[in-house]
């Protein structure tokens, strides 16, 4: 779980730099900015890839997404000077707690099963019988 959460993170990180890279580039071209942005995305991939063996795809990156998602939304308001209008701030608000509601379990007491089990009645007895 928490090799999960440290990659989301790193990967969001990452991304985000990424994002800043390619603004300052459109700005302003530089060499060293573009290579900059090359090297972060190599990284991006290598430790998505990576990640994948220590959680499930859809946790990394829905997680990735959501952190991107706010750290965009951040860098666009207080270092680009963008001006967000309190409507899409309140919609993209919405958008995270949803996503983020997605992400939690249905209910923390509830047994999940395997695909294969769970296509089985007897094997579900079988588990939940005393």
């Amino acid at each position: 779980m928490w090799w999960a959460l440290a990659a989301v993170v790193v990967l969001a990180g990452l991304d985000l730099l990424g994002a800043y890279l390619a603004k300052e580039f459109s700005m302003r071209p530089r060499a060293a900015v573009f290579a900059a942005g090359l090297v972060t995305f190599a990284v991006l991939f290598v430790v998505y890839v990576k990640s994948l063996s220590v959680s499930d795809l859809w946790v990394v990156t829905f997680g990735w997404v959501v952190l991107i998602e706010v750290g965009v939304i951040v860098l666009e308001r207080f270092h680009f000077g963008t001006t967000i209008s309190p409507r899409k701030m309140a919609l993209a608000c919405i958008l995270v707690v949803v996503q983020v509601a997605m992400m939690l379990p249905d209910s923390l007491f509830e047994r999940s099963y395997p695909a294969d089990e769970a296509a089985d009645p007897a094997a579900i007895a079988a588990t939940t019988s005393p």
